[in-house]
């Protein structure tokens, strides 16, 4: 078989995302990206990187069999640290294709170390064995830490709250002295994204944030009733908490969240997760994925039940 190889455009978006979702039907751990992934990463991590769309676009490609079809990507998360991702059906790819992806990786993919080196910073699943092979032959080394996917079951009647409580919450009810909102204007994410992850000091990324959180109500996947924030009673930004959904795959992705310091240890985050378990269960999610193993996320239901291996290179 041949495969042909050509660059991505942003008007390759639908067509990706499409080809990671069909890719995984029916299966019960994601290895691929999750839509969710794939919006904050054109959306919002670009931009707050100062990462452009065509700049993105380079460092990663797609690789077509002879009928046109898609059989692999090559994908990239925009923060210009050399992460690369390999999407692909269930099957392993091709020994011939994985070095195409690899080599093209190693030319495109990879950042600039402080020291003038380049590095790569490779997600494997271990499922694929081939690929841990050929990245241990290319130069690859395993690093000590790996990437976590955690899941709880959206079951119609379960999770934390009582249905009846968690249907309440969903309509608008919230702790007392916060107000639970949909669709935040991105000026009040950004503000709360700034605070909860320390960067509120410096104007220009938050700038570059807001224009991503306005830039990520705009992906196809984007439904506004699914992204959360808890206005305190001052009418600023307490917690904030989004949430994505794949009808095909009835799996669902948790994507951002964040708490302002001051308003932590109040139980907002788990005020914002049950709402949005409420919504996702009115969608018919069977599951809800969230790729990290923080104690928040254990704590509240959670569960590790994969995790991506991390291989890293550096020359």
């Amino acid at each position: 078989m041949q495969y042909s190889e050509s660059p991505v455009s942003p008007a390759d978006i639908p067509t990706i995302r499409s080809f990671m979702s069909n890719a995984q039907i029916g299966a019960e751990v994601p290895w691929n990206w999750l839509c969710d992934r794939l919006s904050f990463t054109f959306a919002v991590s670009c931009t707050m990187h100062g990462t452009s769309e065509e700049a993105w676009a380079s460092r990663a490609a797609i690789y077509r069999d002879e009928r046109g079809d898609i059989a692999s990507v090559v994908l990239t998360e925009g923060e210009n640290r050399g992460e690369v991702f390999f999407m692909s059906g269930p099957d392993e790819l091709s020994e011939p294709l994985l070095r195409r992806m690899f080599d093209f990786a190693v030319e495109h993919s990879s950042s600039r170390t402080d020291d003038g080196r380049r590095s790569l910073c490779l997600r494997v699943d271990p499922r694929f064995p081939d690929r841990v092979r050929l990245a241990t032959e290319l130069g690859f080394t395993r690093a000590e830490w790996s990437e976590p996917l955690a899941r709880i079951t959206i079951d119609p009647a379960e999770h934390g709250l009582a249905a009846d409580s968690a249907t309440a919450i969903a309509c608008g009810l919230s702790p007392d002295g916060y107000t639970l909102i949909e669709a935040p204007d991105p000026r009040l994410k950004a503000e709360c994204h700034s605070r909860s992850f320390g960067y509120a000091d410096d104007p220009e990324m938050r700038s570059r944030n807001e224009a991503g959180f306005r830039k990520l109500t705009t992906m196809p996947d984007y439904a506004p009733f699914l992204d959360l924030m808890l206005i305190d009673p001052d009418g600023k930004p307490a917690a904030m908490m989004g949430f994505w959904h794949d009808p095909l795959l009835r799996m669902a992705m948790l994507e951002p969240a964040g708490t302002v310091p001051e308003h932590r240890r109040r139980g907002l985050g788990r005020v914002l997760l049950d709402a949005g378990v409420a919504r996702l269960r009115r969608l018919g999610a069977r599951s809800l994925w969230v790729g990290s193993d923080q104690p928040f996320y254990t704590g509240s239901g959670f569960t590790v039940v994969h995790r991506w291996d991390v291989y890293e290179r550096v020359w």
